[in-house]
């Protein structure tokens, strides 16, 4: 998969979480997404619990999307985005902390319009690239809730 659809409630989840652990949590959403891989090492309770309560959304999210079926029974319920490969290539150019505050701004872009300034220039060109696919993202929603591509002649 090149993509997958990300909701709001994985944000709400990773803005609970301190910036170290809610990168963890991100990795392990976008690993078992794109590379089919289970969290392999020993969860925390608290990532227990979360991991419980989405993992079986993201497996029939997951098998919906890799056979083109419709996802209307979650997308009409929740605010989503498309979470892209290269969001999640960026993410593993990162650690700690700094992969957390990077994939919580994604969300507070996408899900609140916030625009993140980040102090290290590495983080913020990663940031800038995903930025270009995430407004390419928001134009084309826009255009979907208006009914297509608006014709300008």
């Amino acid at each position: 998969m090149k993509q997958f659809t990300f909701y709001k409630l994985y944000s709400d989840i990773l803005d609970g979480m301190n910036d170290t652990d809610a990168g963890k949590f991100a990795m392990r959403i976008c690993e078992y997404e794109f590379e089919d891989k289970q969290p392999e090492e020993e969860l925390s309770g608290k990532e227990r619990f979360y991991w419980s309560n989405i993992s079986d959304m993201l497996a029939e999210v997951k098998e919906a999307e890799s056979s083109g079926k419709s996802l209307k029974k979650f997308n009409l319920r929740s605010e989503h985005f498309t979470f892209s490969e290269t969001y999640f290539d960026a993410m593993k150019l990162l650690k700690g902390g700094d992969l957390g505050v990077f994939v919580k701004a994604i969300c507070a872009y996408m899900f609140r319009g916030e625009v993140v300034q980040f102090k290290d220039k590495e983080i913020q060109g990663y940031y800038n690239l995903c930025k270009l696919k995430m407004d390419i993202s928001k134009k084309r929603k826009s255009c979907g809730s208006r009914g297509g591509k608006q014709n300008t002649a």
